[in-house]
């Protein structure tokens, strides 16, 4: 996706489906400073990120889910094990992680900071639809509130 995105140092991306209370934009432009390799959440509807972090991670277009922390006895720490080791014992489920949560994961491991904010926080600068997930509970209360905000700015939606 960044290969068709421009070529800056920071390509930042977003969803189709947001309203913005806030400039989310400007809010990231601040935070951006060395060390730091992506601003946002993949889920947030605005991600931004450098570049250069990107390219020094490995992460393809897969999930990598169906994994358990487990008590590795043996030196006495937390391990992620595949929930058909033998190994598991008593383990906790691990649910995810999709490709934004691996690649976060990776960038963090490569060094970069990876700034992103709570929902709660993100949700006091913009109305998220999230109808691409297939997570997106009651389609229709969404897209009444997505009219709802069309029509406080006086906006009529495309049918």
């Amino acid at each position: 996706m960044l290969d068709n995105c421009g070529d800056c140092e920071w390509c930042m991306i977003s969803h189709f489906d947001i309203a913005w209370r806030e400039d989310l934009l400007n809010r990231y432009r601040i935070t951006i400073r060395d060390g730091v390799g992506q601003i946002g959440s993949h889920n947030s509807g605005l991600v931004c990120y450098r570049r250069e972090a990107v390219r020094q991670c490995s992460v393809g277009f897969e999930s990598f889910s169906g994994f358990n922390l487990a008590k590795d006895y043996a030196r006495d720490v937390m391990v992620l094990r595949h929930y058909s080791d033998s190994r598991g014992g008593q383990s906790t489920p691990i649910h995810g992680f999709d490709v934004g949560e691996l690649l976060e994961l990776n960038l963090a491991a490569k060094g970069w900071e990876v700034i992103s904010q709570s929902h709660g926080e993100l949700n006091t600068w913009r109305y998220h639809l999230g109808t691409g997930s297939g997570h997106c509970g009651d389609q229709v209360a969404k897209r009444n509130e997505a009219l709802k905000i069309l029509e406080l700015r006086g906006l009529t939606p495309i049918e």
